[in-house]
């Protein structure tokens, strides 16, 4: 029976970038998980609206971001499985097949809403969280979660940030690794430089 421990990152990864890899990273280094699942989200419900690239396309994204990293794996579970990305649904899907322990891995950002998520109190009986502290961030957690600090350094990436310069015709490659950049010319996604509109 395979029982790892698993830390799960989820997220629409529109696009994926080296902060994302960061902070797998730190999970990793944290000694608390065995391995990284980017789990890309197939509609993530709390975004619709917002997201450009399409879920195949998002897919293809982050596995040309985690290449072949050592203890990382990209996942389609929630792309193949249609409707609303629930990640209570995704964690118990997991459990399921074996693995020992799920680990929510999250920026500090996103705790805030976190009580808010698809059947929370079910989640955080199934979980852990990972939470990136970043400089000048508050981590409030109400007491059902079980929460670990990661120690990272400051992320100057963010998704939003890299579609305006993308579509403004900048290459962000501070924060986009060749491979990632080489995906979305070939898709023609962001209306950006190499080889899009």
């Amino acid at each position: 029976m395979n029982v790892r421990r698993v830390g799960l990152l989820g997220g629409t990864f529109d696009p994926p970038h080296r902060g994302h890899l960061a902070l797998a990273q730190a999970a990793l280094r944290s000694g608390t998980v065995d391995d990284v699942v980017f789990m890309v989200a197939g509609d993530p419900y709390q975004k619709r609206g917002s997201v450009e690239a399409s879920a195949a396309d998002r897919l293809a994204m982050t596995r040309a971001l985690v290449g072949g990293t050592a203890n990382m794996s990209v996942s389609d579970f929630e792309v193949l499985h249609g409707g609303p990305s629930y990640t209570v649904d995704t964690v118990s899907a997991l459990l399921a097949s074996g693995i020992g322990s799920v680990a929510l891995i999250l920026g500090a950002d996103l705790c805030a809403g976190i009580d808010r998520w698809h059947r929370s109190s079910d989640l955080a009986s199934l979980v852990d969280l990972l939470i990136a502290s970043r400089p000048g961030s508050t981590i409030s957690m109400s007491a059902m979660w079980r929460t670990h600090i990661l120690d990272m350094e400051n992320d100057p990436c963010a998704s939003r940030d890299l579609r305006t310069e993308l579509h403004s015709g900048v290459l962000p490659t501070d924060c986009l690794p060749e491979a990632v950049i080489l995906e979305i010319g070939a898709r023609s996604l962001y209306d950006g430089p190499n080889g899009t509109e």
